[in-house]
């Protein structure tokens, strides 16, 4: 799943040219990105998980 999100980012830069309005993102800024916003993706779905066990706590007692 990872690699598609990757493959996109760099087919998206591909296809801009240089024509002087776009500014072409060099391939390891593309990856620094996406790293980044998969990361937070995942923070989220941490914090989610987490919320879920405690409710589940609350309601086994």
């Amino acid at each position: 799943m990872e690699f598609r999100y990757v493959v996109h980012a760099v087919a998206r830069l591909s296809y801009m040219s240089n024509d002087g309005l776009h500014r072409k993102k060099e391939w390891d800024e593309a990856i620094e990105e996406e790293t980044k916003k998969l990361t937070r993706k995942v923070d989220d779905h941490k914090l989610k998980i987490r919320s879920l066990y405690s409710i589940e706590d609350r309601l086994s007692r």
